[in-house]
């Protein structure tokens, strides 16, 4: 049983869908250990964009700002603006996430060897 074009399309949809929430789950998991780790607590989104690349998540300025955004909504960080641009504080409830204490729809969970701990 073949598939024919129309569905060949509609399922590259839905998996580039589950693609991009993976990566977005894995974007905010990276975001949390990264400000509990070798950020010190906070972190500006220019210097987190360029970081989440080096990495290899991909990212752009819109799927960082998303990230900050949908991290505050959880109280996970708390946002402070300095002028146009944002910058990010961790929560007690954060480092919970990040540590893995707490699960969070929508933030992957750090797996015991999460690569994130070990950047310095």
């Amino acid at each position: 049983m073949g598939f024919n074009k129309e569905s060949r399309v509609l399922m590259t949809l839905e998996n580039r869908k589950i693609v991009e929430e993976v990566i977005a789950e894995e974007r905010r998991l990276a975001v949390l250990c990264l400000l509990k780790g070798p950020f010190n607590g906070a972190v500006n989104e220019r210097l987190l964009l360029n970081v989440l690349r080096g990495i290899g998540l991909p990212s752009s300025r819109e799927s960082v700002r998303a990230c900050l955004d949908s991290l505050e909504k959880i109280g996970s960080i708390k946002i402070d603006w300095q002028g146009a641009l944002a910058v990010a504080w961790l929560t007690s409830r954060g480092e919970e996430i990040a540590r893995g204490l707490v699960e969070v729809e929508g933030v992957s969970k750090p797996k015991v060897d999460c690569v994130y701990w070990d950047l310095k």
